[in-house]
């Protein structure tokens, strides 16, 4: 499965660049973009399991389904999985994180996630997806030094998705990205929002966190609340 590279860009910042140990978009992002040639990878991979029969899926709202049929499954085998299954945090989280890294000490560190997600399920307050910190010069850059990778991506895909593929314009086209608003990569200033949703997440984490507590004293026996 490939997602279009300037997509990528922005996820992989906020999966890995931004929990580094001393985090520089700068630095990281011409090491990024040199690992967006996937056809090379995948011309390598052929090379070396001949007999393997690849398959390239573009990113679209019918994945789950295509890998199904894929896979010789039936067409709602996966039909159990949420929408959000793989929701990335959203922006407030991810802003908290870099105020406090504690809370984020590296890229694999993300146990906490999940309960943040968890906590936050319910919760009446909308929140702002993962900030955009590809600006136009940038999507630019990634277009330009990714299409040709892009176009023999076709090479491994269905007549009907390489059709789809070459009409989407998150792959060829900046002007896909009009409505993205950039913001910095790097946390500028602790904001009053920030604040604000800081304590929407510690009262919802402490609810969780009660709510565990309650669930394990039930489910021993004898158990008792402890003393304040």
């Amino acid at each position: 499965m490939v997602r279009p590279p300037v997509e990528w860009i922005n996820s992989a910042w906020w999966q890995w660049g931004a929990w580094q140990s001393e985090p520089n978009f700068e630095r990281w992002f011409p090491v990024m973009l040199k690992s967006l040639q996937w056809h090379y990878k995948l011309n390598i991979v052929k090379e070396r399991f001949p007999k393997v029969d690849l398959r390239v899926l573009p990113l679209k709202p019918t994945l789950l389904t295509d890998i199904a049929m894929l896979c010789g499954l039936e067409a709602t085998a996966f039909a159990s999985v949420g929408s959000v299954a793989n929701s990335s945090l959203p922006a407030v989280v991810l802003r908290l994180y870099q105020a406090f890294p504690e809370l984020r000490p590296g890229p694999h560190a993300s146990g906490i996630d999940f309960s943040i997600l968890r906590a936050l399920n319910d919760h009446s307050t909308a929140f702002r997806r993962a900030p955009w910190v590809i600006n136009r010069e940038l999507i630019q850059q990634i277009l330009t030094q990714t299409k040709t990778s892009s176009q023999a991506l076709t090479a491994w895909m269905s007549e009907q998705d390489a059709a789809d593929f070459k009409q989407d314009p998150r792959w060829w086209s900046s002007d896909a990205y009009q409505d993205r608003e950039y913001e910095h990569p790097q946390m500028q200033v602790h904001s009053f929002d920030l604040a604000k949703y800081a304590k929407v997440i510690t009262i919802a984490y402490r609810e969780l966190h009660l709510q565990s507590l309650a669930t394990t004293q039930e489910a021993t026996p004898g158990s008792r609340p402890r003393e304040s």
